[in-house]
């Protein structure tokens, strides 16, 4: 941290200027990876994961599901990935009366034998 003389401060790492010392401080910890939310004490190599971690505090959902009524965000895309197989269930119960759907086959053959019978259903 360095006072260039003229009540700035610059951050030596990157060469930035602030015109208060608490700005650079702030600045400062983009470069050590510091939450910089009152008593949270967690630090990231990453500068993307430090943004991802920030959304814990702010409780933003930057991925949303675009599926029409799902109203679910997520702090990464991965999350939001493994969320849309909720939506893409392709193996449906042929019981009589019986909606369910599952994403996969293992999932429909477990079903099925909560209704008392054999599975007999092919991929």
């Amino acid at each position: 941290m360095a006072d260039n003389g003229n009540n700035g401060h610059t951050c030596e790492e990157c060469g930035k200027s602030y015109n208060k010392k608490w700005r650079l401080v702030e600045h400062l910890r983009s470069h050590t990876g510091e939450c910089d939310f009152e008593g949270c004490i967690q630090a990231f190599k990453k500068s993307s994961q430090l943004r991802r971690h920030t959304c814990v505090h702010t409780n933003e959902s930057p991925y949303k599901c675009k599926v029409e009524g799902c109203d679910r965000g997520f702090e990464t895309s991965t999350r939001l990935r493994r969320h849309m197989k909720v939506h893409n269930k392709g193996y449906i119960c042929s019981v009589p009366g019986c909606s369910e759907a599952f994403d996969k086959f293992s999932k429909l053959r477990t079903h099925i034998c909560s209704h008392g019978k054999k599975p007999q259903v092919t991929h």
